[in-house]
């Protein structure tokens, strides 16, 4: 995984801020509102102001929470290769975009297992631009996992899992 000082240099509300964040609104319709949901890799928070009531966050950059107490949105800082703070089923879905190929290749199975023990099902965007301009300190990629192909990552998710494919993103749910 990258490391949480890759972004603490970062201008947060820049990166994080509602004007720059991927619209991935549409993938969550009505249908979603009352279901627990934990959205790994939640940056701001903004998705979760949805549905304040059933929808939490982690992320491991500590520096973000400002922003979800602005926002008045469940977070919490934390590694998600061991969330032994959530009971298995917690949840009925996690749901990321623009997370895991955050993660090194190495990485994905653990944080897979961790996902499917705390909920059943899962919606999860991958970006496969493999050299994204979002850099850390340094120059350092922050997309190491970046260039894995679609049937790659698919491996990694339950068998049942369905995967969508664009140029730059794969969807995988189950």
């Amino acid at each position: 995984m990258t490391e949480s000082e890759d972004y603490t240099k970062q201008d947060l509300k820049k990166y994080y801020g509602k004007d720059n964040a991927f619209d991935f609104e549409y993938l969550l319709d009505d249908a979603y509102l009352n279901v627990a949901m934990l959205h790994v890799g939640c940056g701001s928070g903004e998705i979760m102001t949805k549905s304040r009531e059933h929808w939490d966050g982690v992320d491991f950059n500590e520096n973000l929470h400002y922003l979800w107490d602005e926002l008045d949105v469940s977070a919490r800082t934390g590694d998600v290769r061991d969330m032994h703070w959530i009971s298995p089923e917690q949840y009925d879905y996690t749901f990321s975009v623009d997370f895991f190929e955050h993660l090194k290749p190495e990485d994905v199975p653990k944080v897979v297992a961790e996902l499917t023990r705390v909920a059943p099902h899962g919606i999860h965007v991958i970006d496969r631009a493999p050299l994204s301009y979002f850099r850390g300190t340094g120059n350092k990629n922050l997309h190491p996992s970046g260039g894995l192909c679609g049937d790659e990552w698919l491996a990694h998710f339950p068998t049942h899992a369905t995967m969508t494919q664009t140029k730059r993103h794969v969807t995988i749910k189950w």
